[in-house]
């Protein structure tokens, strides 16, 4: 190959790369986008709608443990929305005054006990002025610590202020989830 050809080859290839950085520019600027891409981002917009948009303020989140570093738990956040752009892995750290508690499902005759006798003193509410009667809850917390938590486990955290989009907070209260009776407590 003469210079000359040389020199066209190789206007050619700065050519082509020139070519290909800008329309790759313009494919993620959105300036080339192709009538597919077009259709299937309207697809996600329309998708998004079905998600109930996060709170901007967040004061709980529930995920599964990924690591204990000492008194900082690592955990991965299940979004109730999947396009929520928040962080998904939360550094939590436990204070010397964070409450731990161990959260599992009543007995289920225990808890329907509970909703008969919440049934009667409803029915029995004639007198102005009654105290207001409370609605049974289906779950129980007992004392827990630390050490009952675990890798893999299931995890709520309450914090004092809005985590919304923190990654490392401090908790006020941590509820190790045991709903199914199988997985999130040390045995």
């Amino acid at each position: 190959m003469d210079s000359k050809n040389s020199l066209y080859v190789v206007v050619a290839l700065v050519a082509g790369l020139g070519i290909g950085f800008i329309g790759g520019r313009g494919v993620r600027s959105g300036v080339l986008e192709s009538p597919e891409t077009q259709k299937l981002q309207a697809q996600i917009e329309q998708a998004k709608k079905f998600f109930p948009p996060t709170p901007s303020d967040v004061r709980t989140l529930s995920g599964a443990v990924k690591e204990i570093r000492g008194s900082t738990i690592v955990m991965e956040v299940s979004p109730v929305n999947p396009f929520d752009e928040s962080p998904r892995s939360r550094n939590v750290t436990l204070a010397s005054g964070t409450k731990i508690v161990r959260t599992e499902r009543k007995d289920p005759a225990v808890y329907q006990r509970e909703i008969a006798d919440f049934q009667k003193a409803l029915q029995s509410r004639t007198k102005a002025g009654t105290a207001p009667v409370s609605l049974p809850n289906p779950f129980r917390e007992t004392p827990a610590q630390l050490s009952d938590i675990r890798v893999g486990g299931q995890i709520s955290v309450t914090a004092g202020e809005n985590i919304r989009d923190k990654e490392a907070f401090t908790a006020d209260i941590v509820s190790i989830l045991n709903f199914s009776g199988v997985g999130s407590l040390k045995r």
